[in-house]
């Protein structure tokens, strides 16, 4: 299945609900890490990321846990990582 970036539309949206999320294209340049999600790569659904990965269990709910429980630890640094969450100040 294909992969894609979805944005989160709005920066006090609930990042667990996929219509809160927009397709980008390009990879996300929020780099500096914080407490808000930025962009996720999920499997594409039509217009959003499918809805079953945003169950709790799947590894991009826990993902996007980490990055909420975490937001200040640095984001992986692309060498050998693949990132699925990023998040902003």
């Amino acid at each position: 299945m294909a992969r894609y970036w979805y944005a989160l539309k709005f920066s006090t949206a609930d990042p667990y609900i996929p219509s809160n999320y927009t397709r980008v294209s390009g990879s996300p340049t929020c780099l500096t890490p914080g407490a808000v999600i930025c962009a996720i790569y999920a499997v594409a659904g039509n217009t959003a990321p499918l809805a079953g990965q945003f169950s709790s269990g799947e590894n991009l709910y826990d993902y996007i846990t980490d990055a909420l429980v975490s937001p200040f630890t640095p984001q992986p640094d692309g060498f050998g990582q693949k990132v699925y969450v990023y998040t902003k100040p």
